[in-house]
């Protein structure tokens, strides 16, 4: 399973709407919202994950997504 940790950045760095991330990012609304939700990851395109990436200045790929094995427990 992936999950985006999107929505735990967005509170880090005190964005607080989807509004304001669209403004910030350029992204849709949609895929904003797929990837705050964490629903339908596997259709965002690789450039909405890296622009979010350079927009919000975050350094890795794993700080933004991360692979979570469906047969270990997730704690």
């Amino acid at each position: 399973m992936i999950k985006c940790n999107l929505r735990k950045i967005c509170f880090e760095k005190d964005i607080r709407t989807i509004s304001e991330l669209q403004r910030i990012t350029g992204v849709s609304r949609p895929t904003l919202y797929k990837m705050f939700d964490n629903k339908d990851l596997l259709t965002v395109k690789l450039e909405s994950f890296n622009i979010v990436l350079n927009k919000l200045h975050i350094k890795k790929l794993s700080d933004l997504i991360e692979y979570i094995d469906e047969n270990t427990e997730y704690k």
